[in-house]
């Protein structure tokens, strides 16, 4: 499982750069769903769900596809 800390503090970052390009309904948007996804890990990381019920951030869950992988 990927350290729920480590993506936490990225998406800190993400909203942070957006927050200092020019508003926009986008960055609006993207900062909301950055900010879900956040409370979501924190909740998972303290027992409160499981990958399973996971909205929008389980995409740091998915698997890489096998085809992902070839040539690394």
């Amino acid at each position: 499982m990927p350290n729920i800390d480590n993506i936490i503090a990225m998406l800190q970052r993400l909203i942070a750069a957006i927050q200092q390009a020019p508003a926009s309904p986008f960055n609006t948007r993207q900062v909301a769903e950055y900010k879900d996804e956040i409370v979501e890990l924190e909740d998972l990381r303290d027992g409160h769900l499981t990958v399973a019920q996971l909205g929008t951030a389980r995409r740091f869950f998915n698997p890489m596809p096998a085809w992902a992988t070839y040539g690394t």
